[in-house]
């Protein structure tokens, strides 16, 4: 059994637009149906689980509805999301069913992840199990700055051993739902899935990302997003 916990809590401050970012439309569609209509070809998908507020699960059953359904049975659930991404994540966990086996968990903003992402992750995941994140390595020189007004340079960082972290992050669900309750016991803020993970001494395998798995943070990340809409022949 392989959930997927699609989080859409979010407000986008930063993408500036009059209304959450998940319904801004390319190409006809919102980022939201792009996001779930991209989760198809996981063929081990058993259950959805959609994270939003109480007040958009009207509007966003509407889109479903709209939505070509998927091939074979998946449940489709919504539950509420938190203050916090860690209270949203955790949401998402209890409201996936009390048998499922693996769980990917998915930045509804990421409305893109090209397939081969999403198959690479689902097999590493159920063959090794464990933890898996798609990663990529860093371009730019990466520096950390002091703590006066961040305006100076400590230390340059060997950006050879860092990597810019994606979602779908993919977890054995009993070990993740443990390391977020035990993140919640000791009052935990990791900035990803994968560092509750780790807490728990758990270790998380690495694969290849895609620079097509762009977070829609920004309005000039929906032109990107145009561009590689077109290198799919989607436009």
């Amino acid at each position: 059994m392989v959930a997927c916990i699609v989080l859409f809590g979010g407000r986008g401050s930063r993408f500036k637009h009059s209304e959450p970012k998940q319904y801004f439309e390319i190409s006809g569609k919102s980022l939201l149906v792009h996001c779930l209509e991209s989760l198809k070809v996981i063929k081990q998908l058993s259950q959805l689980v959609i994270v939003c507020e109480q007040t958009e699960r009207e509007r966003i059953s509407k889109m479903l509805n709209k939505m070509t359904p998927f091939d074979r049975q998946v449940e489709i659930n919504f539950c509420n999301a938190g203050l916090q991404r860690y209270d949203s994540v955790l949401n998402g966990l209890k409201t996936c069913r009390s048998n499922t086996k693996h769980v990917l968990i998915h930045d509804g903003a990421r409305a893109f992840c090209p397939p081969t992402l999403l198959n690479n992750l689902c097999e590493n995941l159920l063959e090794h199990g464990g933890g898996v994140v798609p990663a990529l390595p860093l371009v730019d020189t990466i520096v950390k700055v002091t703590d006066d007004h961040q305006t100076k340079i400590q230390l340059t960082l060997d950006r050879d051993r860092l990597r810019r972290v994606q979602t779908p992050q993919a977890f054995e669900y009993c070990l993740i739902l443990k390391a977020y309750l035990l993140g919640k016991k000791n009052n935990f803020k990791g900035t990803d899935c994968s560092s509750y993970f780790l807490q728990l001494g758990h270790e998380v395998k690495v694969i290849e990302g895609s620079e097509e798995n762009i977070k829609v943070t920004t309005p000039i990340d929906v032109e990107i997003v145009k561009h590689i809409m077109k290198t799919r022949d989607v436009l």
